[in-house]
């Protein structure tokens, strides 16, 4: 037996189709937000939320270990627990993370299932990093 199952894919707002994300502009410091992507310190200081509730803070982000993707955050919510956010189901602001309901979220032996089989972006040891919409590693440098 075989199950098709549809992920809605987070994206960042105002993502132009056809819009090339090599065309990044960065600067010496790092990135610049564009349509395109969007740093990950600027998504790490952003608040998850569902509908204006205040769920977590992004304690790092998650990245496949094959090809540079995003896979998702790890969290830390209000009431002290650890838990992961996907990718695919979060909306990227300009002001929050959101999503459409708290029951997105995978608590710690979820956490633990990705954090088994991802790496966090915070040991890669990457300078200015970016993201863009589909959640690939763009403009990145390993630290000298």
């Amino acid at each position: 037996m075989s199950y098709l199952i549809t992920i809605r894919t987070g994206g960042f707002h105002g993502r132009r189709l056809g819009h090339d994300p090599r065309r990044m502009r960065v600067e010496r410091r790092g990135c610049i937000s564009t349509t395109s992507g969007r740093s990950v310190e600027e998504l790490a200081r952003l608040p998850v939320s569902v509908k204006g509730i205040h769920l977590g803070r992004v304690a790092d982000i998650l990245v496949d270990g094959q090809d540079d993707r995003v896979v998702g955050f790890e969290l830390r919510c209000g009431d002290g627990e650890r838990r992961f956010l996907p990718f695919a189901v979060a909306d990227l602001g300009s002001d929050e993370i959101s999503v459409s309901s708290a029951l997105v979220l995978l608590d710690e032996p979820g956490l633990a299932y990705y954090l088994e089989r991802a790496r966090r972006l915070s040991e890669l040891g990457l300078v200015a990093p970016c993201v863009d919409a589909e959640g690939r590693l763009i403009a990145a440098r390993t630290a000298a």
